[in-house]
């Protein structure tokens, strides 16, 4: 589907912005580290030393020589401010102090014919161009990781966007994310979703967020090649806005719409899965499903049970049996497409694990917080068994010195008994 775009129809890229301004603020801040620079010497201040001790050695070796004490002191400042700097090394786009404007360009754009802070820390962190500032140099493995951030960026910007069903249906070609795309988009049906999926509201919803992020990353795969050949297409010259004729970061939403327009969409509708996709087959059976599973449990709580057999099938079979069958038919076909998916492409969730091992999904954030919970619930029951062991042992202990002491009484009272005795018979000898 080819899209025009009305004159006033502006796309907003708040999230591929904001990736970009970190990515440009890492890039910087990696170059003055390895340069062994201050805020104040990448906004051109000219610092010396100043010495504040002489190094001092005894001649004598009789004493511990000392050594110099110096620090750094300005010796001329620059029209550019340390603090506006710091700012841009920290991707600060937040309003200044005192003033009510924010600064959303990450750098302050110059005046016609001025200097300004792009252009100075372009010479002072000794970058080639403002091209390698804003888009990096693009050499390597290591531009892997920012080609995806990129990706994923463009593509939760275009959600709301019409450009967005495009996107789309190439996300539901993995099984997983039409399946649960299906079920999210069911709105009249008279059945709890418990009963009609086997997942509550909120269950479905964090299952498609997880199924959503590996359909992405799956779809990146797949295009990845194409669209970094694209994008170094188009960064290779910058685009010329008004008087600008090199990269100017005021007009990086352009330069954004720009690539979306001329690249990315077009790209992505080259590569829309066709009939014969698994995950497009998989969401129209389930959408399918989804009314004869309403029907179903819809006739099962409305009629009594004396009324089974009344409704009947052309091939005289009871109507909620049919549709109960296909339902199970299609689930087993659903669960083989699924595992030949997997066969075919490779397991796709597992690779974003491995991938992204930082970036849980919702589903390993739950299983993590139930493995807490288990462990937790284990170590206290634990520790309710190690308390009743030993109590159960103060108790056997207790009852063995209860024992003895009733042993004892008891032999002392034999004693007493036996001395009594012989002192009676003493009495009667005596007599």
């Amino acid at each position: 589907m080819k899209y025009t775009k009305d004159k006033d129809d502006k796309i907003e890229f708040p999230k591929t912005t904001h990736y970009l301004f970190d990515t440009v603020a890492a890039r910087l801040k990696q170059r003055k580290e390895e340069l062994k620079l201050t805020n104040e010497e990448v906004a051109g201040w000219k610092l010396g030393r100043e010495i504040i001790q002489e190094e001092w050695k005894d001649p004598t070796g009789l004493e511990d020589d000392e050594s110099e004490i110096s620090k750094k002191v300005v010796l001329k400042k620059s029209q550019f401010r340390p603090e506006m700097v710091s700012r841009i090394l920290n991707a600060n786009t937040k309003a200044l102090r005192h003033r009510n404007s924010p600064n959303p360009f990450l750098f302050p754009t110059a005046k016609k014919g001025k200097k300004g802070y792009l252009e100075q820390m372009k010479e002072s962190l000794k970058f080639d161009s403002t091209s390698e500032i804003m888009w990096g140099k693009h050499e390597g493995f290591e531009y892997s990781e920012f080609y995806y951030g990129l990706f994923c960026a463009l593509i939760d910007d275009l959600k709301k966007t019409d450009y967005f069903s495009s996107i789309q249906d190439c996300l539901k070609d993995y099984i997983p994310y039409s399946k649960f795309l299906a079920y999210s988009e069911v709105t009249n049906t008279s059945i709890p979703f418990e009963y009609l999926f086997g997942y509550a509201k909120d269950e479905l919803e964090f299952h498609l967020r997880d199924e959503g992020t590996v359909a992405v990353f799956r779809l990146f795969d797949f295009l990845d090649y194409k669209f970094r050949e694209i994008f170094q297409g188009f960064i290779a010259s910058p685009i010329k806005i008004k008087d600008h004729q090199d990269w100017v970061f005021k007009y990086i939403e352009k330069y954004l719409e720009e690539f979306v327009m001329k690249y990315f969409i077009p790209l992505i509708e080259e590569n829309a899965p066709d009939a014969t996709s698994l995950g497009l087959r998989v969401y129209n059976i389930v959408k399918d499903d989804v009314s004869q599973t309403d029907f179903v449990e819809s006739a099962l709580m409305s009629r009594s049970s004396e009324s089974y057999g009344h409704w009947l099938t052309a091939g005289e079979k009871n109507d909620t049996d049919v549709a109960s069958e296909l339902i199970s038919a299609s689930e087993d076909y659903i669960d083989k497409l699924e595992q030949l998916e997997t066969d075919i492409y490779g397991n796709y969730k597992q690779m974003y694990r491995e991938s992204h091992p930082t970036n849980l999904l919702m589903e390993d954030k739950i299983n993590l917080e139930n493995e807490f919970y288990e462990m937790q619930e284990k170590e206290l029951q634990d520790e309710l068994e190690l308390r009743q062991s030993v109590e159960k042992q103060e108790e056997q202990e207790i009852e063995y010195l209860m024992e003895q002491v009733a042993e004892q009484g008891g032999l002392m009272e034999e004693l007493e008994n036996h001395l009594n005795q012989d002192e009676n018979s003493k009495k009667h000898g005596s007599n």
